[in-house]
């Protein structure tokens, strides 16, 4: 043999050290074993057992199957055993077949090795379980003859995995039970969402309204935070809030349905968007603060004056809505004041929210949109982003309407998260879309276009 092929046999043997390390390591499992093995004998849980087949008796019995049946060992015979047997639950290569065939094959020497937890009732009628395991055993000439096995007492083990399955089988139900209520509560969210208005004014007919809405709504879980409410608050003058409720799920939604009621009690001040947000904002703070509860809400108020052609916009910490003029492109709204950005619904009291105010014309569209949206990110943690945003609006914006915009945009979130990607927070966006050329006087709070 060339030099070069027995060093690589060489290499391939295992040195002294690491066998004498894995025959260190095998006696060390099997000293744990007798252990384990030595204990439960002492204290009666098991007992070792020899039988024949072909003998009523056995042909050994340990002492120890008194405390584990409360049968002596002179008084424990198949028969007896056979006969206070209740169930039995072949386990390895037996575990598919009848329990009479398992039986059958096992006594027939068929089977390399018996398994089983055994239900019994003893002397004293407590039921009790215990683990049979047997190997075959065979005379000189390798006829099978009978078994030797050990019976362990697993009540305890049998005990606590029925108490197991109990409680996982009421928290089953449990879970069931929330599962549908969180279902019902999730259609009757959708089902306010689906009835808001989708044209004003509403007393004429959708193809000759000013003002139509279009929207997309997706909830990352089954109960959202995400919300918007389509207010008709004169006859000329409409109104769009938009808002997000910190975190999602039951706790957000509960805030979203107090919301929903208080905007309503509220409802006489929505022609003045910094009152209502004020009032908003008034009445989250009443109710967190008595039920010691931390949260907050951004949210956006736009409404349009139809006659004067007037759009006002006040902003409770959300994300700019995006205008969008066919001839000059979309831009963010931003705040006129002085103030770059006002805080959140829910977190100071009193704060004077401020209105900006600019012309809207027709074929004007306002997007109005939650985080969840920007921030949804794909495989490799990047998100999508305020400027990938625009950008998409931006390139269909001369050529598609609103409805297929929101429809293209949703489809477009989706392949940038991915096939496997799930949203971890809501979705939710709202297009108000300018149709009928207006003519009024312009107010004189309004700075130019």
């Amino acid at each position: 043999m060339p030099r070069s092929q027995s060093n690589e046999n060489a290499d391939l043997r295992p040195s002294v050290e690491e066998l004498t390390s894995h025959i260190a390591k095998l006696e060390e499992e099997l000293q744990k074993v007798k252990s384990n093995f030595n204990r439960a004998l002492e204290q009666g849980k098991a007992v070792v057992y020899s039988r024949n087949f072909d003998s009523l008796v056995y042909d050994f019995m340990g002492d120890g199957i008194k405390n584990i049946t409360g049968y002596s060992s002179e008084e424990m015979t198949p028969a007896v055993f056979d006969s206070i047997t209740i169930n039995a639950e072949p386990t390895g290569e037996l575990a598919n077949l009848s329990l009479e065939e398992a039986y059958r094959r096992n006594r027939a020497g068929m089977a390399s090795k018996w398994i089983a937890d055994t239900q019994i009732r003893t002397k004293s009628g407590e039921i009790k379980y215990v683990l049979d395991m047997s190997t075959n055993l065979r005379d000189g000439s390798g006829h099978f003859y009978g078994c030797l096995g050990i019976l362990f007492d697993i009540t305890e083990r049998k005990q606590m995995e029925q108490d197991l399955a109990k409680t996982t089988e009421e928290l089953r139900q449990r879970n069931y039970e929330i599962e549908q209520d969180l279902e019902t509560a999730r259609d009757i969210q959708l089902t306010l969402l689906a009835h808001t208005y989708k044209h004003f004014p509403l007393n004429i007919p959708i193809e000759k309204s000013m003002v139509r809405f279009h929207d997309f709504y997706i909830p990352a879980q089954k109960l959202s935070g995400d919300f918007f409410y389509i207010l008709p608050v004169t006859e000329n003058l409409v109104g769009v809030l938009i808002g997000d409720v910190m975190g999602h799920g039951v706790r957000a939604s509960l805030i979203t349905a107090f919301l929903r009621g208080l905007i309503e009690e509220i409802k006489p001040f929505a022609h003045e968007n910094d009152v209502f947000l004020q009032k908003l904002n008034y009445g989250l703070l009443s109710v967190l603060s008595r039920s010691h509860a931390s949260s907050f809400v951004t949210a956006v108020y736009v409404t349009v004056d139809v006659e004067n052609k007037v759009l006002r916009y006040s902003n409770a910490g959300h994300p700019e809505p995006i205008f969008v003029n066919r001839a000059t492109g979309p831009i963010m709204l931003p705040f006129l004041q002085k103030r770059k950005t006002e805080p959140a619904l829910g977190l100071l009291s009193d704060f004077p929210y401020t209105v900006s105010a600019r012309r809207i014309a027709h074929d004007d569209v306002v997007y109005l949109y939650t985080d969840g949206v920007s921030d949804v990110a794909n495989e490799k943690d990047e998100f999508f982003g305020k400027n990938r945003l625009m950008s998409f609006i931006t390139s269909r914006s001369t050529t598609s309407q609103p409805e297929a915009i929101l429809e293209d945009l949703l489809k477009e979130i989706r392949v940038f998260a991915g096939p496997k990607k799930d949203f971890s927070d809501d979705l939710c966006m709202v297009a108000l879309h300018m149709l009928t050329p207006c003519y009024g006087k312009i107010p004189s709070d309004m700075p130019p276009a």
